[in-house]
């Protein structure tokens, strides 16, 4: 499964709900018929790396594809520093998404 910028602007934007919506989506989904969440749970596996059923920071920051970037900018300060403002905090982000406050998803 391949991520894309759009999957990470719908992670930011779940983030960005309150804590009522991000419940009230999360029983929505808790709720849909397996046909309907088959995609959702290929990309889950794809994130979940050591399939323990849950993805840790570092396991969505390798889907996402930012671990490589994190490597480039340690070759390149002076690349990290221009593209300091367009960097994705993934701790940030995982604080946002992580609905049950364990660190996880």
């Amino acid at each position: 499964v391949n991520f894309t910028r759009r999957h990470l602007e719908n992670l930011q934007e779940f983030g960005r709900l309150n804590p009522l919506k991000k419940l009230a989506i999360t029983v929505i989904a808790q709720r849909l018929p397996d046909k309907e969440l088959k995609s959702l749970r290929a990309m889950f596996d794809a994130c979940d790396v050591n399939a323990d059923g849950r993805v840790s920071t570092k396991e969505l920051k390798t889907a996402l594809g930012l671990e490589e970037e994190q490597k480039s900018r340690q070759k390149d300060p002076e690349s990290f520093r221009a593209k300091k403002a367009n960097a994705v905090d993934v701790k940030d982000l995982m604080n946002s998404i992580d609905t049950n406050g364990t660190g996880e998803l």
